[in-house]
Order: structure tokens, then sequence, then C-alpha cells
């Protein structure tokens, strides 16, 4: 339509007009991410994302994607210790169509996945001198079902390391873990509490004797 003082002195042409486009480009979201941070054998919880630009009320939602030298990560209770990136690849949501990331402005985030903490008990055991002691049993507590993990155990003697032979002095010894090895190892370390040592007891061994009849 016209409007205007003179408006009532012309009337708008049925052709050879030329329309314009008017473009509404989608707004540009900014993201960021919150640190995180878990441990082996539990499923990780990603940082909180925030997004910046929505206009008033818009439903506007992201899921972090997680990688590891850009390569994604499912996270479950087996994703390997370690440190990962949180960011945001896409978004959903009602009103999601009016908006597009921003290729800058963005932060990620850090999701640190620390080792699990194994405690761990050595049984006692005995051995007689002249003999290889066989050393106690060893149990390790907080493995995640399915995962190998094998101890070392070390002998030590007020302190003082001892390697089992079958000439190590009769008296007792103390059995401690002293690192861990095996497929899933990296995963765990050792922890600095609850552990129960055992004691290696290497009796002293029996003589029996004989005197020689002595004819003289």
């Amino acid at each position: 339509g016209l409007s205007g003082a003179a408006a009532g002195n012309y009337v708008i042409a049925t052709t050879g007009n030329t329309p314009g486009t008017l473009t509404i480009n989608p707004a540009a979201l900014t993201w960021s991410v919150g640190n995180a941070i878990s441990t082996y054998g539990t499923t990780a919880t990603p940082g909180t994302v925030t997004l910046n630009g929505i206009v008033n009320s818009d439903s506007i939602t992201a899921t972090p994607v997680i990688t590891n030298n850009n390569v994604a990560v499912t996270l479950a209770p087996r994703t390997a210790a370690g440190i990962y990136q949180e960011t945001v690849s896409g978004i959903s949501g009602a009103n999601a169509s009016n908006y597009v990331i921003a290729t800058s402005g963005n932060t990620p985030g850090t999701l640190t996945i620390n080792k699990a903490p194994l405690s761990w008990a050595v049984a006692d055991a005995t051995s007689t001198y002249g003999t290889l002691a066989a050393l106690g049993t060893i149990k390790l507590n907080g493995l995640v079902g399915g995962d190998v993990v094998n101890a070392t155990t070390a002998v030590a003697q007020n302190g003082t390391p001892v390697t089992p032979a079958p000439r190590t002095p009769a008296g007792t010894y103390q059995e401690t873990v002293t690192g861990i090895t095996g497929t899933d190892a990296a995963n765990y370390v050792i922890a600095t509490s609850g552990n129960t040592p055992g004691i290696l007891t290497i009796n002293k061994a029996p003589l029996s004797w004989a005197v020689v009849d002595d004819t003289s």
C-alpha cells in the first residue's frame, strides 16, 4: 500500500515491480562447558553446558561431546583414566532452527578421569629355612569387574628389602605390595591407606642327629 499527503495521486502498478528478499539469519550462540572430574569405574558426568545468545525464553539445549585426541568417546564405567576434551557440536530444542553455533568465542571444558585406588591385603605365609618361601596370596580391593591387574609383592625385614632364597635366614619378614601390572593397570593406583601387610615366617630347619658307635 501507499501512504503520504500525495498518495491519492498514485496507484501501485501491477507489472514491472521487483520484489526484495528479507533474510533473517540464525543467531550465533557461543558456548562454554564446565570442567568435570570422575574416577575410573564410574560413568563420568560431563561438565555443565552454558549457551550465550539465546533470545528471551527460547528452548535450546546442547549436549557436550567428549573426545580424546580428536576421537569421539562414549563414556562408560571402564572409560580409561585420562584427560578428555568437552565441546559442543550441535543444538536441539523447539527453537534450535533459529540459531547456529558460533565458530569463535567458545570455551571447551576438560573432563578428568582419575585412576581408581586399589587397596591390598597380603596373607601370612610360613616356610622353613632351606626351601624357597612361597609368599602369601595377594587380594586387591577396588577392581572393576573384568579388569586384569596383578600385584608385585616386596619382602623386607626392618625396612631392608630382602630377596627370598632357600638360604634366607630364619625369622619374620613383612610382605607388602609395591606395584601393579597387567592390561588395565594404567587405570589404577595403589591406595595409600587401608592396606594390610602380611607376615612371612621362615622357621628354623630341624636337625636330626645320630652318634655313631665307637669301639675301641
